[in-house]
């Protein structure tokens, strides 16, 4: 497997770790409205523990790769040349 091929699988990884972390904040927000003390925690803590489960999932992780283009086969990219790794594509810059 190319290195280009392995780095661009890590990065939409971690983008996609990234992008469910920072939403969790306003995805939660409103749960704890209206709750006492004790309950908020406890709202909160769940959302929180499903996220890293979410995360934790290998579907997830392969749901990434998948979005990067790899193939299983051969470890290329689907649709790229050689050098075509650039990152304008990855949303880096």
């Amino acid at each position: 497997m190319r290195l280009d091929t392995v780095c661009r699988c890590l990065e939409l990884t971690l983008l996609g770790v990234r992008d469910l972390l920072l939403n969790l904040a306003g995805e939660t927000s409103y749960l704890p409205a209206m709750r006492r003390r004790e309950e908020c925690f406890e709202v909160v803590d769940d959302a929180v523990r499903a996220a890293l489960e979410e995360i934790s999932d290998p579907a997830w992780t392969a749901a990434r790769v998948a979005a990067a283009g790899v193939e299983s086969g051969n470890g290329k990219l689907r649709g790229a040349d050689d050098d075509d790794c650039k990152e304008e594509e990855l949303g880096v810059g």
